[in-house]
């Protein structure tokens, strides 16, 4: 019981506070947190912050027009990544839309670990902004639908 009305609750108030979901989105670059985002029903990011930076961390910016830039850092004391497949892009075929109306959040992905064409993924997702346990802002994505997914490294049938 608690948990549905805590869902509520957010979906209230996401729905009070929307029109600032575009502006807290693009004004700050996020670090993603969860791996193999294809297959996960949440998609969790961080507030970038310097200190934050671990082992292979992936900072996305969304930008108008619906494109993502991403960058890779790791912290000051790694000296070398071995071994590591890491999530790789095709920022010319991702991208992302906000409908404020519907409060919808669409995320368009082609890429994969160690090669751009692994999988494609169209999805739905309802956005929510939290805090940590340190008051860092968080931004998380909770899938409401797949409209499009392809693993790209299986031929079609």
């Amino acid at each position: 019981m608690k948990v549905k009305f805590l869902f509520f609750f957010l979906f209230i108030c996401q729905n009070v506070f929307g029109q600032d979901i575009l502006d807290i989105i693009q004004k700050n670059q996020w670090i993603l947190v969860t791996d193999n985002i294809e297959n996960k029903k949440e998609i969790n990011f961080v507030n970038f912050q310097k200190n934050k930076i671990e082992l292979n961390a992936m900072i996305w910016s969304f930008l108008d027009g619906g494109n993502i830039e991403y960058d890779y850092q790791s912290a000051d004391n790694i000296q070398a990544c071995n071994g590591v497949d890491f999530l790789d892009l095709d920022i010319d075929n991702s991208f992302w839309e906000f409908n404020n109306s519907s409060q919808i959040f669409t995320l368009t992905l082609k890429g994969g670990y160690a090669s751009i064409d692994d999988f494609f993924l169209k999805a739905e997702y309802l956005p929510f902004f939290t805090t940590d346990e340190f008051g860092n802002e968080s931004f998380q994505l909770k899938q409401i639908k797949v409209l499009i997914f392809r693993d790209l490294t299986k031929p079609l049938r």
